[in-house]
């Protein structure tokens, strides 16, 4: 039988592979074993269901990203695009996991996950907004950088990760420049 970390490994990149062929939700644990070469019961073992292996690779590719916090919100005059670059890193490094969570066969509220770890900074940034403006503020800049980062994905040949993270923190300063005048 296969040792734990090794087991769940497996499953979660055999998933992974078969969501890049089909819709997550046409993919059925028998079938994900097969592919896997483990058996059924192995895989119960580890997970209850699919949405289980779905929620670990999620939740592992989430708590890889560095920590956001090295973002100075308070300091947008002075901050640079470097700050951003091992989240960038990271997801380039792991662009495929990255491409099929994102993907049409992805889940759908991953996205949604992912905004939530800036959404938490944002709303503690004393920016002297009222908390629903900086709701809606976050909301366009969440919306805006992924799908530019999913963008990326698709086309990471055409542009550098500097050139991503200069951006987004241009686009980033200039909202906050707006939204203070």
């Amino acid at each position: 039988m296969l040792r734990g970390s090794n087991a769940e490994e497996i499953i979660c990149q055999t998933l992974i592979d078969l969501m890049q062929k089909k819709s997550l939700m046409d993919i059925k644990v028998t079938e994900l074993v097969k592919h896997a070469n483990i058996s059924r019961s192995s895989f119960y073992i580890y997970f209850s269901s699919i949405e289980d292996v779905v929620q670990k690779i999620e939740d592992d590719f989430i708590s890889g990203l560095k920590d956001e916090k090295s973002i100075d919100f308070q300091d947008l005059e002075n901050r640079d695009s470097v700050k951003l670059l091992p989240t960038l890193q990271y997801i380039k490094e792991n662009m495929y996991t990255y491409k099929t969570l994102i993907g049409e066969n992805g889940d759908p509220y991953f996205q949604y996950r992912l905004s939530n770890r800036s959404t938490k900074l944002l709303m503690e940034f004393d920016s002297g907004l009222s908390d629903v403006k900086k709701r809606m503020i976050i909301e366009y800049i969440n919306g805006g950088r992924w799908q530019m980062y999913k963008w990326w994905a698709q086309n990471e040949e055409e542009v550098t990760i500097e050139e991503v993270a200069d951006l987004t923190n241009k686009i980033i300063k200039q909202v906050f420049v707006l939204l203070n005048e």
